[in-house]
């Protein structure tokens, strides 16, 4: 019977050390116990020499020649070595072997020693007669007979030494080839198999298995190779298409990139809405290798009008202007929030029964968004029965997303210019009412005085009112074309230093007043925005001063600092406190500034004293700096 735990290789080398090393111990210990008995023989047989010697010596002494004492003290040395043989101790090799014989021949020798042996002694040292040969023979052939089984009992035991000694070299050199055997058999079998295999492997076979038909180590080792090289093998077959679909992934990632870097960089172009939506309907035809595009925004009226095509016919274009009102199929799918498939076979409207007649049986539908508003939609039409992929369907709303977003910024763009121009002719309706028409009421004042004096014929009126006829007129004059050099200037593609000393050059040569320019400090540039308004400032302030101020001098100072400041002074008449307090919210020209001055987030303080001239001052504070 097969136990399952000597299954595992580990569990089978653990028996076989344990069984070896039992057998070694039990050997060894029973060739002590041999060794033992050997050396407990040889002692007894020495022991009965010595006890033969000592019966020699005792014999010996017996004569004349020695004493009494001498022959008694070897008689007591051979009581002693008789008794050393009855002693039985287990610890100690020097005793006779314990076996019924030997303890028989060992009585023998007891009871002739002290019942024949040493009496006869005791009478020989006494009487002086020789000794008994028939006890001497006696004795000693108790002896003999003694050490001859002795002998015998040690000889048994040498030759069982030399049997098991002989057993020991056969069983050391069967077990190694046991141990050989079951080495191989157990583990270099095996991981030569192994070996082979991942030879194979590592040579490019991978349908290389291993098969050891065993349960243990090993057999799992070899399982789990199996299955990895199982699965390396469906990877290898594998790769070739799993690359090949990877590389068409990013190939397709790669191209829809490009299409959106394209489509983005064109909408990013300042171009009119018409010229964004034609671009945008050739582009999606040549990415989608559709058979036609049409783009539609929502009007003011909440219909999808037609803003570009490509591909279809203008019937079908009459019929999609005619199929845009509210409830229409096209406006229940513009209604919805995810694209629409539309196969056209399948529907009874005019419109899609003209794209029939044409040849398309597909249609998707996308939405144009700006956030969550929906400004339109696109519609990619096809001939075949064409199913777009996920992917697609995400690039082409991100499309629709980034037209919707260009055409936002292109409407406020507009709306910012319109506004911008709405603002300056704001500007300029102020200015015209500042100068011009003022100098017009003047003029009519005067020419009604002047009909007045040609009807009193008062000659003098007459000439004064003409002087100042013409003095207005040459105001007028003046003012328009002030205001036409104005209008015409383009101060931020000039550097700002020198647009200022332009507009101060001009209010000399106008005014007749000298004006000195001063710039101050090194801090950051002003924006283009901040350089035109300042400048329309400093200039207001100029023709201000040429106006009303009766000035003879002019100091315009720049300081570009943390903060900026512009200032405008003049030592002219000023302006009276109780009139302009009277004339607050009237004055054109200080309204234009300071609206000028909030466009770009600065603070305008007018300082004036009457007689004393006045100063004009811009600031924008550090804060503001990059404020467009």
């Amino acid at each position: 019977m097969k136990f399952p735990t000597f299954q595992s290789l580990s569990m089978r080398l653990l028996a076989l050390t344990a069984l070896w090393v039992s057998f070694v111990v039990g050997v060894v210990a029973y060739t002590m116990v041999l060794s033992w008995n050997a050396e407990s023989s040889a002692a007894a047989l020495n022991q009965v020499n010595e006890i033969k010697l000592r019966f020699h010596r005792a014999n010996i002494m017996a004569g004349p020649k020695y004493s009494e004492a001498q022959m008694i003290a070897e008689m007591q040395a051979s009581d002693r070595l008789i008794e050393g043989l009855r002693s039985i101790d287990v610890w100690n090799p020097f005793m006779a072997p314990n076996t019924p014989e030997i303890q028989k021949g060992i009585g023998m020798v007891e009871k002739t020693w002290k019942s024949e042996a040493a009496p006869q002694l005791l009478i020989q040292k006494q009487t002086g007669a020789k000794i008994d040969s028939e006890i001497f023979n006696s004795y000693l052939g108790a002896l003999d007979s003694l050490k001859n089984q002795i002998e015998t009992f040690r000889g048994k035991y040498l030759w069982q030494m030399r049997y098991l000694q002989i057993l020991i070299i056969v069983l050391a050199v069967g077990s190694l080839f046991v141990i050989l055997f079951l080495l191989d058999r157990w583990v270099i079998r095996p991981v030569n198999k192994l070996g082979a295999v991942f030879e194979q492997f590592r040579g490019g076979d991978f349908s290389a298995r291993v098969d050891l038909g065993k349960k243990d180590e090993f057999g799992r080792i070899g399982e789990g190779f199996n299955r990895m090289a199982s699965a390396l093998e469906d990877l290898y077959s594998n790769l070739e298409a799993k690359v090949a679909e990877k590389t068409a992934s990013v190939q397709e990632k790669n191209t829809n990139l490009s299409q959106l870097y394209e489509m983005t960089t064109f909408l990013s172009q300042n171009a009119t809405v018409e010229e964004m939506t034609e671009g945008f309907i050739d582009r999606i035809r040549n990415y989608t290798q559709g058979d036609g595009c049409v783009v539609r925004l929502v009007d003011s009226t909440g219909r999808l009008g037609v803003t570009a095509s490509t591909g279809v016919s203008g019937r079908f274009l009459e019929l999609a202007e005619m199929d845009s009102s509210q409830g229409s199929i096209l406006q229940e799918a513009f209604a919805k929030p995810l694209p629409t498939r539309f196969d056209l076979g399948q529907s009874a409207n005019e419109a899609a029964q003209e794209l029939v007649a044409e040849g398309f049986r597909v249609v998707y539908l996308f939405h144009i968004r700006n956030g969550q508003a929906n400004l339109g939609s696109f519609e990619v039409l096809f001939k075949s029965d064409r199913d777009l992929q996920s992917a697609a369907f995400r690039q082409l709303e991100s499309f629709g997303t980034h037209l919707g977003v260009a055409i936002e910024n292109h409407r406020l763009n507009e709306r910012e210019r319109q506004f911008a121009v709405v603002q300056e002719r704001t500007f300029m309706a102020q200015g015209l009412h500042d100068s011009i028409a003022q100098t017009l009421s003047f003029l009519n004042m005067q020419v009604q005085l002047l009909e007045s004096g040609l009807e009193s014929k008062d000659e003098e009126m007459v000439q004064e009112t003409v002087k100042q006829i013409k003095a207005g007129v040459q105001e007028s004059y003046e003012n328009v074309r002030e205001l036409l050099l104005n209008f015409r200037e383009k101060i931020h593609k000039e550097d700002f230093q020198t647009a200022l000393l332009t507009v101060t050059k001009r209010f000399e040569a106008q005014a007749g007043v000298p004006a000195k320019v001063e710039f101050e400090g090194r801090g950051a540039p002003l924006t283009d925005k901040q350089k035109l308004q300042v400048t329309f400032i400093v200039q207001e302030a100029l023709s201000n001063i040429r106006k009303h101020a009766r000035a003879t001098h002019v100091v315009v100072h720049v300081e570009n600092g943390r903060d900026f400041k512009a200032s405008v002074a003049d030592d002219g008449i000023g302006i009276d406190p109780k009139i302009a307090a009277a004339r607050k919210g009237q004055h054109v020209g200080l309204s234009i500034m300071e609206e000028r001055a909030k466009k770009i987030g600065a603070v305008l303080s007018v300082e004036s004293e009457l007689g004393h001239g006045t100063r004009v001052t811009v600031r924008i504070p550090e804060a503001n700096r990059k404020a467009d």
